[in-house]
């Protein structure tokens, strides 16, 4: 896995943590670093399209 691949990969990952908070699913507050400031800042629309892109 070359490291542009383990970045969007871990992108990918906080996206969705960010996205299972804005459903309700897991508690905001255990958001930290980059799902947190993605949760604050995307739409869950913005954030399903960053999941989905991962294939």
């Amino acid at each position: 896995m070359t490291g542009e691949t383990q970045t969007l990969s871990a992108l990918r990952e906080a996206a969705a943590e960010a996205l299972a908070a804005k459903r309700g699913e897991i508690n905001a507050a255990r958001l930290r670093g980059t799902s947190r400031e993605m949760y604050d800042l995307m739409t869950a629309r913005e954030l399903r399209q960053l999941v989905d892109e991962g294939g």
